[in-house]
């Protein structure tokens, strides 16, 4: 988006290190610094939004784990504690 937010053109992608160094600015560098001249509204909707997203990569990735049985482990607890008779209501009642 040329000269909204998110335009880079006009700005330096390089910095100086504590060593004295001109490095170029990484990726994550260079969202850093434009997070850090949003606006509060700007950025409670990136959070949002990042959120979301990390939300949406928990999801995929529990479903990849459990199709791929990583997760059998907590149905066999979950059996056994029930075989046992020793599952307790949560939250306990008073």
């Amino acid at each position: 988006m040329k000269g909204g937010a998110w335009d880079f053109t006009d700005r330096d992608p390089f910095y100086t290190s504590s060593t004295g160094k001109i490095k170029k600015m990484s990726r994550v560098e260079e969202i850093e610094r434009a997070i850090e001249e949003l606006s509060p509204d700007e950025f409670r909707q990136v959070a949002q939004r990042v959120h979301a997203i990390e939300e949406a990569r928990w999801d995929k990735q529990l479903d990849r784990d459990a199709a791929a049985g990583k997760l059998d482990f907590l149905r066999e607890e979950t059996q056994a504690t029930r075989e046992n008779d020793l599952l307790k209501d949560w939250p306990p009642r008073g």
